[in-house]
């Protein structure tokens, strides 16, 4: 016997116990002696498995040892301190080895759990941390969108009012050469002008109704959005609650394992990885599907508004060039009335366009009345 093994195992108190115990001091010499003189790698598959293996066999052998105790002190009542003494011995020699190989393993079974629940926890914060950047995109898109409709409205008024102000010029210049029609002018003018009001309060009129459109458009997208939100919130909370009652269960079902036979602990471990991977699998088919969803409103969305932008922005075009037309019909009309007017006063006293000027002249008359 080596000096390892005297060691481990000291003299029995009776030979007669230590004749019944042999067998079981013998494996426990064996087993101690490796599992002492082996470093187990529990961070990988193989040295955890070898680690399990081992503690089962000296968690069998203290089970045989406690029944060889009880079997002897039944039938061997007066020797059954001495018995005891030797199974107590025994199991504490065992107890050295098994005590610290069930520390390591349950060090390294504690560890991966705490990894488990980091990675989780990690993956809410990246999740929140994206839906904030997503939201705070969204404000600032409609944001300038907003600004640039703003400068549009604002280039065609200042436009409108440019080509106005340069009619009224052209109208002042054109008097001033043609003072015998003044007062004409000034009718035609005072018209022109007043159907430049009604065009400009028109036009104020639509502006107004578009802002308020624009205004109401933002105000819904802005619901929507808000809606969105709460939505993908309450979904967060949905898993974060499913989450934590799996885990829940995982515990209550790992606590139930260990108060089973031991035996069956591997194949128990192996169905519970399998179950974290489905239900891993689960969350990122509902993620993928809540993304993909949220792509799909924002997308109808922004062609709504694309949509409806493009109507107002035909109205608007066809509204303009319907009053372009219109004001020209009068310029055009304007310009043909002074031209039969200096005809009248050019050739009105000539023989030969004395009667074409007379006609001209009573349909002046008469357009004028």
């Amino acid at each position: 016997m080596s000096e390892a093994t005297q060691e481990v195992m000291p003299p029995a108190p009776a030979s007669n116990v230590i004749e019944t115990y042999r067998p079981a001091v013998a494996k426990a010499v064996e087993l101690v002696t490796t599992v002492k003189s082996t470093a187990f790698d529990v961070s990988t598959y193989e040295g955890m498995t070898t680690a399990k293996k081992s503690r089962k066999a000296l968690r069998d052998l203290r089970s045989d040892v406690e029944a060889t105790r009880k079997s002897l002190k039944s039938g061997l009542l007066e020797l059954g301190k001495q018995i005891d003494g030797e199974a107590k011995r025994i199991t504490g020699i065992v107890m050295e080895a098994e005590e610290p190989l069930d520390a390591l393993i349950k060090a390294e079974e504690d560890r991966k759990a705490a990894e488990k629940e980091a990675a989780a926890q990690a993956e809410r914060k990246k999740i929140a941390a994206e839906e904030r950047a997503k939201q705070e995109a969204e404000r600032a898109r409609i944001a300038a969108e907003q600004a640039a409709r703003d400068e549009q409205l604002r280039l065609e008024r200042e436009a409108f009012e440019e080509d106005q102000r340069q009619r009224r010029e052209a109208a002042l210049a054109q008097e001033k050469k043609l003072a015998e029609e003044r007062a004409e002018l000034d009718r035609q003018r005072a018209a022109l002008e007043e159907a430049n009001r009604l065009a400009r309060e028109r036009m104020a009129h639509e502006e107004a109704q578009k802002r308020e459109v624009l205004a109401r458009e933002r105000a819904e997208q802005e619901a929507a959005a808000k809606a969105e939100r709460e939505r993908l919130a309450q979904e967060r909370a949905e898993q974060e609650a499913r989450l934590r009652a799996e885990r829940e269960e995982d515990a209550r079902m790992r606590r139930e394992a260990e108060a089973r036979e031991r035996a069956a602990r591997e194949e128990a471990e192996r169905e519970e990885r399998e179950t974290r991977r489905l239900e891993e699998e689960r969350l990122r088919k509902e993620r993928e599907a809540a993304e993909a969803e949220r792509r799909k409103l924002e997308d109808e969305r922004a062609e709504k508004a694309r949509a409806e932008k493009a109507a107002a922005d035909e109205a608007k075009r066809k509204a303009e060039d319907a009053e372009r037309r219109k004001q020209a019909a009068m310029m055009a009309k304007l310009e043909g009335k002074k031209l039969l007017v200096a005809f009248v006063k050019t050739y009105g006293e000539e023989p030969y366009f004395a009667e074409v000027a007379a006609l001209i002249d009573a349909w002046l008359k008469g357009a004028q009345q």
